[in-house]
C-alpha cells in the first residue's frame, strides 16, 4: 500500500515535468536543440523504425562514412523492448515517452531496491525522487543522451538482483 503510494508520487513527478510534452500536440523534444536527441537520435531512430514499419530489417547504414553497421549498434535501439513505441508514434512523441518512461522506471527501481533495505517508504520515495531529479540524470536528459539514461535506469534493478543473490547465498 505504501509502496504503491511511493510509485504514484514518482509517476506524478514525471507527469508534472513532462506531461505537456507527452499529451499535448506538438513536436518539441525533451532535450536541448543541440543535444544528441535533436541532432542524432531523431534521425537515426526515425530511419530505422521507418524501415522496420516497411518490413525491412535495416542491417546497414550507407549514409555514414562509406557505410556502417546499423542493426547491430546500440544507438538506434531497434531491438530494445521499450523502443516498440517508435513503431507506432511520431518520432518526437516516442522520444519524449522514452525519456519519461525511463525516468519513471529509474525512480521506481530505486524505490524497490531501497524498499528491500527496509527503509521507510517516505525515505525510499524521497531518495528515488532525488535520484530522478539530480544533476547527473537531468544533464543526460538535457544533452539528449537517451541511451545513457536507458542504461542508468536498469542499475538499481541490477543492485536489487545482486542483493537477492547475496541474501540467498
Amino acid at each position: 500500500k505504501q509502496l504503491c503510494a511511493g510509485i504514484g508520487i514518482l509517476a506524478l513527478v514525471v507527469l508534472i515535468l513532462f506531461g505537456d510534452l507527452i499529451f499535448l500536440p506538438g513536436d518539441t523534444i525533451i532535450s536541448h536543440q543541440q543535444g544528441d536527441s535533436a541532432q542524432y537520435h531523431v534521425f537515426i531512430r526515425d530511419a530505422g523504425f521507418n524501415e522496420m514499419r516497411n518490413g525491412n530489417l535495416p542491417l546497414w547504414n550507407p549514409l555514414i562514412y562509406s557505410g556502417s553497421p546499423f542493426f547491430a549498434t546500440m544507438q538506434p535501439a531497434l531491438l530494445y523492448p521499450p523502443s516498440i513505441i517508435y513503431l507506432f508514434l511520431p518520432i518526437a512523441k516516442a522520444i519524449n515517452i522514452d525519456i519519461a518512461l525511463h525516468l519513471f522506471l529509474f525512480g521506481m527501481f530505486t524505490l524497490l531496491w531501497l524498499n528491500r533495505w527496509k527503509l521507510h517508504w517516505l525515505a525510499s520515495t524521497y531518495a528515488a525522487v532525488t535520484l530522478m531529479l539530480c544533476g547527473t540524470t537531468f544533464m543526460r536528459i538535457l544533452a539528449g543522451q537517451i541511451n545513457v539514461l536507458a542504461n542508468m535506469t536498469w542499475f538499481p534493478l541490477l543492485l536489487l538482483a545482486v542483493d537477492g543473490i547475496i541474501d540467498d547465498a
